[in-house]
């Protein structure tokens, strides 16, 4: 195929990206045009723009608590994440490489189990015991971590197996 025939396959795969990108962008740019709005009642745009409704949201004691509380959710389940994958994931390369294949499968656990299912298992789990966390922030924290687990298992096992951890070991006993 010449240069002369791929400019036309390029232009067209350009012209669907930027297609799928203008879709996918239209009803983010409707929230925030209606958010910023004084009022929008019959036309295509709104009457004016302000920004007294971020204004107030920012001032509002319950959003800032439940800002903090999503905060604290999203971090601990990120800290939670790191602080047990990683060595984790270190172990089973370095010391156990022949079980990486049932960490694969067993990874995959939380997308192969309906959420209805996941949901109400997560419940008895985190519900009962001498740890019972229903009603609280860590009993997210749980969840977002089940959620968050195969994500963060690919990430750290790819960059395990490309940066040759066995060689590495080696070369820091040496």
């Amino acid at each position: 195929m010449s240069l002369a025939d791929r400019a036309p396959a390029a232009l067209y795969h350009r012209v669907v990206v930027w297609l799928l990108f203008l879709i996918l962008l239209t009803p983010l740019a409707g929230t925030l045009l209606y958010s910023l709005s004084t009022s929008w009642s019959a036309s295509i745009l709104p009457d004016g723009l302000t920004l007294k409704w971020y204004l107030a949201l920012w001032g509002d004691q319950r959003f800032l608590n439940a800002f903090g509380q999503s905060l604290l959710v999203c971090f601990g389940a990120l800290a939670l994440s790191v602080v047990l994958i990683l060595p984790l994931l270190f172990v089973v390369h370095y010391h156990f490489p022949k079980l990486d294949g049932l960490m694969n499968i067993l990874i995959l656990l939380p997308f192969a189990v309906p959420p209805v299912v996941s949901s109400v298992g997560l419940l008895q789990l985190y519900g009962s015991g001498p740890l019972a966390m229903t009603g609280t922030p860590w009993i997210l924290i749980g969840c977002y971590f089940t959620i968050a687990l195969p994500f963060m298992y690919r990430a750290i096992t790819n960059n395990l197996q490309a940066i040759n951890l066995p060689d590495l070991m080696d070369a820091a006993h040496l």
